[in-house]
């Protein structure tokens, strides 16, 4: 199967609210709230955190508990998945180990 191009890069203005160093937040055209940047390794370390989360919250025996984690994860995962996709259309390196690629392999 072929791999189409990406799309081009789309440019749009944003304002910069606080371009703090790993907090960034910004508003985007269109929408009513701002939102907050975070890097790509830093969203890899919050997922690992969460799949951590939800090793222990098993072993807990609490079942709400372990829902709880488990929608975090999910969240958490959904983003990074879609982040490592964007990256690899566009022929970008992750920046990290992906702790995908062993949910993956499972």
């Amino acid at each position: 199967m072929k791999k189409h191009a990406p799309p081009s890069p789309k440019v749009a203005s944003v304002e910069i609210l606080s371009d703090a160093v790993n907090y960034v937040v910004l508003k985007s055209p269109g929408r009513n709230f701002p939102g907050i940047v975070i890097q790509g390794d830093s969203l890899a370390k919050l997922y690992r955190c969460a799949a951590e989360l939800c090793r222990l919250a098993e072993q807990s025996g609490d079942e709400d508990l372990r829902d709880e984690a488990a929608a975090l994860s999910q969240e958490l995962g959904d983003r990074l998945t879609h982040y490592e996709e964007v990256l690899s259309a566009y022929g970008l390196e992750i920046p990290y180990a992906s702790p995908l690629a062993s949910k993956v392999a499972k």
